[in-house]
């Protein structure tokens, strides 16, 4: 809707963050470095971590597609809100290992992961879990689930890496389990943008989306990043939405008045 108005081919700031949009941020690279050494070097586990908004599931993306064909089967589970019981069957069935129709007992269900893990150790490969939001497994049983599935044999060594991607109040969860915590040996922190990376994200997207002039004064960046705190999604919302006001409005820039009137109508709405 506004997009010709600013003289932009495309919404810079939608839920797009593929190709010319993605925006190499220092804290996803050195991210995406971590979780790929943890996979090459068969880790038995690494540890993604963010507060929401942050760019999580859009690294899991992108770590999925750089791995190479000898990194088979990725099993990813995005929304892991099953029950323990269910969540080694929706590995199994993902992975092809057993059969999805009928129910299984737990020794069957655990042979079919066993005889799946050797063959995948035979053709010398190796299988990726990605469990994401696991900040939502309140149960004690979740983690033993877990941790039974890590102590399953494959030939010398384990054959698998589970990646688990959450929020950073997991980590007092994993304290309190210091045999699993154990496994992570290496974690994957998402930090906030400082106020450069948001003034940098923000100037990145627009030109990406075809900008070729000043459209967020620098005070207007400032404010966005103290509103934000530097979390992308905020950040989007915020840009977005001061894009279509100043369509409405016909502005020829935004100014920090404006950001400050976006941020004052999203929290009318939440409030309401």
């Amino acid at each position: 809707m506004y997009e010709s108005y600013w003289g932009l081919r495309n919404k810079p700031f939608g839920n797009d963050a593929a190709g010319e949009f993605f925006f190499p941020a220092e804290t996803h690279q050195t991210a995406m470095l971590k979780l790929r050494y943890a996979i090459d070097n068969r880790h038995a586990a690494v540890l993604l971590l963010g507060p929401s908004g942050m760019g999580k599931s859009l690294l899991i993306g992108r770590l999925r597609r750089s791995l190479p064909d000898t990194f088979r089967p990725i099993i990813h589970l995005a929304y892991p809100l099953l029950s323990p019981a269910e969540i080694p069957l929706y590995i199994a069935s993902e992975a092809g290992w057993v059969s999805h129709g009928g129910a299984l007992s737990t020794p069957v269900l655990l042979q079919g992961l066993e005889r799946g893990l050797r063959e995948v150790s035979r053709r010398g490969e190796r299988a990726v879990v990605i469990l994401e939001e696991v900040q939502l497994w309140t149960s004690g049983r979740f983690w033993e689930t877990l941790r039974t599935l890590m102590n399953l044999p494959a030939a010398e060594e384990p054959a698998w890496t589970f990646v688990l991607s959450a929020q950073p109040e997991i980590l007092p969860v994993l304290r309190s389990l210091p045999h699993l915590e154990e496994r992570f040996t290496l974690r994957c922190r998402l930090k906030p943008f400082d106020p450069d990376g948001t003034r940098r994200y923000m100037r990145h997207r627009l030109t990406a989306a075809g900008s070729t002039r000043e459209i967020f004064v620098p005070d207007a960046e400032n404010l966005i990043h103290d509103l934000s705190g530097g979390i992308p999604r905020r950040i989007n919302r915020l840009c977005d939405l001061a894009l279509f006001i100043g369509f409405a409005e016909k502005l020829e820039k935004i100014g920090p008045e404006h950001v400050e009137a976006v941020q004052e109508e999203l929290t009318a709405v939440t409030v309401e």
